[in-house]
C-alpha cells in the first residue's frame, strides 16, 4: 500500500521517473436538461483513480487534469458494449462518459446529439464545482465520440456545439437529421475509423461522405482492412443478428480489430487533447508501415 502511494507521488512530481497509469473509478450521474422539457440523462462515468471501484476518489495526483470524452452507443446496443475502450482510455488519463439514453426502438438521433453536448458541458462545469469529485480535475479539452448511430450523433453534436474540441467516431451512420450534412459544419480535428467489410453502415454510403464533407483540414479516415461494423464493439446480439443478414463477414478477429482501434485512437487523442507532439510522429510512423489499414487525410493533418 505504501509503495503504491509512493509511486503515485513520484509520478506526479516527475513524469521522467514514472509513467502514470491509473486505475478505473466509476460513478453513475444523472443530469436534467431544463431546456428540453427537463429531459433526464443518466450517464455512466469512468475516471482515473488510485484504486478501482464505484464512487472512489479521483486520482490523488492533484496536479493532473483530464480531458472529457463522451461516447454514444450504436442502435439497440448498450454502453456496456464498449468496455474495451474504458479499460485503455481511463488508465491513460481520460474521463469517459457514456449516455444511457437512445435505447428505444425508434430513438431520436437529434436528442442523442444534444445529450452528448449536454454531458460534455455538465462534466466540464463540474471542474468548477467544489462539491464535485471532479473539482479542479477537468482539462478544458474534450471529444465527442460514438459508434454507428452514436457516431453520427457525435458528428451532429460537433456541428452544433463550438465548445467541443475534437471528434472521434467508429463506423458512424448517416443519421436523421443527416450526419453527412452536419459534417459540413465541423471544423475541429476529426478521426473516423471505418471497417472495410461493414455491411451495415457501408463506408461508401456513410463514412466516406462524412469525411469528404468535413470542413476540418485536420481530418483522418482510417479504414481497417477486413474489419466489420459490429466488431467495433464487444459482442451485441442485435448488432450481430443485423450483420448476419447483410452478408459480409469479417476476415479479422474482434480482438485484432479492437487492438487496431486502440493503437490509433490513443495517440490521436493524446495529440489533440493533451498536446503531446510526440504522438504525431508515433501515429505517422505506424500508418506508413501498417498494412492492416488504409488512410486518407486532410491537407492540414500533421502526421
Amino acid at each position: 500500500m505504501k509503495l503504491h502511494y509512493l509511486i503515485i507521488i513520484l509520478s506526479c512530481i516527475s513524469g521522467n521517473l514514472f509513467s502514470q497509469e491509473y486505475s478505473v473509478g466509476h460513478t453513475l450521474l444523472s443530469f436534467k436538461d431544463t431546456e428540453r422539457e427537463n429531459r433526464t440523462i443518466p450517464v455512466e462515468v469512468y475516471y482515473p483513480a488510485d484504486f478501482s471501484g464505484d464512487n472512489v476518489a479521483v486520482s490523488s495526483c492533484r496536479s493532473a487534469k483530464y480531458p472529457v470524452l463522451c461516447f454514444a452507443h450504436g442502435y439497440l446496443m448498450s454502453w456496456e458494449s464498449y468496455k474495451y475502450l474504458t479499460e485503455v482510455l481511463v488508465p491513460n488519463g481520460y474521463i469517459i462518459a457514456f449516455p444511457k439514453t437512445a435505447g428505444e426502438l425508434f430513438p431520436s438521433h437529434a436528442n442523442l446529439a444534444n445529450d452528448i453536448s449536454f454531458i460534455i458541458k455538465k462534466i466540464s462545469e463540474s471542474g468548477n464545482d467544489t462539491g464535485s469529485i471532479f473539482h479542479k480535475r477537468i482539462l478544458n479539452r474534450n471529444c465527442a465520440m460514438g459508434h454507428s448511430m452514436g457516431g453520427g450523433a457525435a458528428v451532429m453534436a460537433a456541428s452544433n456545439d463550438s465548445t467541443i474540441t475534437a471528434l472521434a467516431v467508429l463506423a458512424p451512420e448517416d443519421t436523421r437529421p443527416s450526419a453527412i450534412k452536419a459534417s459540413a459544419l465541423v471544423n475541429i480535428p476529426s478521426l473516423i475509423i471505418s471497417a472495410e467489410n461493414d455491411c451495415i453502415t457501408k463506408p461508401e454510403a456513410h463514412q466516406i461522405p462524412i469525411f469528404e464533407s468535413l470542413r476540418s483540414t485536420s481530418k483522418i479516415l482510417l479504414t481497417i482492412k477486413g474489419a466489420s461494423h459490429c466488431q467495433m464493439a464487444d459482442k451485441s446480439f442485435p448488432c450481430n443478428m443485423a450483420e448476419l443478414t447483410c452478408g459480409r463477414a469479417p476476415s479479422v478477429s474482434r480482438e485484432e480489430q479492437q487492438a487496431i482501434v486502440i493503437r490509433y485512437l490513443v495517440p490521436w487523442l493524446n495529440l489533440y487533447l493533451k498536446g503531446d507532439s510526440a504522438s504525431a510522429g508515433h501515429f505517422g510512423s505506424m500508418i506508413r508501415s501498417d498494412t492492416s489499414v488504409a488512410v486518407r487525410s486532410g491537407s492540414g493533418t500533421i502526421f
